[in-house]
């Protein structure tokens, strides 16, 4: 399971890195579109075990967005929250807002969870 989730993290990086990452739809044979992503997040989110690569892949985008977010307090998960709450935040984030789908997962994965979880301005 950290052998895919650490692979997760090699892919967002060198995905994120580019500025072609919007137009990436495959690597190595695997579909990263948010539909193709999303479907694998869903299957995650039934049993909690990452069987395929993909799956495992899903897990890793997302704790990699969240894991670059945290650095400037984009957003605020409480840790109470679980991947499967994530998982299902990104496909409602998804499914009211159709025209996302086109969208890389990864922008969509940061999408959904700043908007359900931004982070409280405290005033000094």
């Amino acid at each position: 399971m950290q052998l895919v989730l650490n692979l997760g993290f090699a892919v967002i990086a060198v995905l994120a890195s580019t500025q072609a990452f919007a137009q990436i739809k495959t690597v190595d044979g695997l579909d990263l579109s948010t539909p193709a992503l999303l479907k694998e997040c869903r299957a995650y989110a039934q049993t909690s075990v990452a069987k395929t690569h993909a799956q495992g892949l899903c897990i890793g985008i997302i704790l990699g967005v969240e894991d670059n977010a945290s650095y400037d307090h984009k957003f605020c998960i409480p840790s109470n929250i679980s991947i499967k709450e994530r998982i299902t935040t990104i496909e409602n984030f998804i499914k009211n807002n159709p025209s996302y789908s086109d969208a890389p997962f990864a922008s969509n994965v940061y999408d959904a969870l700043v908007r359900k979880w931004p982070c409280k301005v405290t005033k000094n």
